[in-house]
């Protein structure tokens, strides 16, 4: 295993680095945490991307979409596109940076919800 600090080649159950002392377990433990942050911004890609496409289709398709049946469809990929924001800010690092991210979507998924459901009602 080798030190990310200072490059220094160490045995692989070691803790900390004879070179340099820095502690093996916390840079192992801090690249398992950019797996999480890369897997929950990739996921996000992935919705947006394939509900973007399924409402443009479904746009280009149904020319009366919004008075039928498929304003349903299309007021379900809005909620979920909504949602997925949370991703985003789940994925933030800084402790008070994302709860105050947390917060800001959750007050825009609130908006938007009530603006798709008083769409789809009315």
């Amino acid at each position: 295993m080798y030190c990310q600090k200072c490059q220094t080649q160490n045995e692989e159950s070691a803790q900390f680095c004879r070179n340099c002392g820095t502690n093996l377990n916390i840079l192992s433990e801090s690249k398992s945490d950019n797996g999480i942050t890369d897997t929950l911004l990739f996921i996000f890609i992935i919705i947006a991307f394939i509900s973007a496409i399924a409402q443009f289709t479904i746009q280009k398709l149904d020319t009366n979409w919004y008075e039928g049946a498929t304003k349903y469809i299309q007021g379900g990929f809005w909620i979920l596109q909504n949602f997925s924001f949370l991703l985003i800010a789940i994925a933030i690092k800084n402790k008070p940076l994302k709860i105050t991210a947390i917060i800001i979507t959750v007050l825009l998924i609130s908006y938007w919800l009530y603006t798709n459901v008083i769409f789809l009602i009315g």
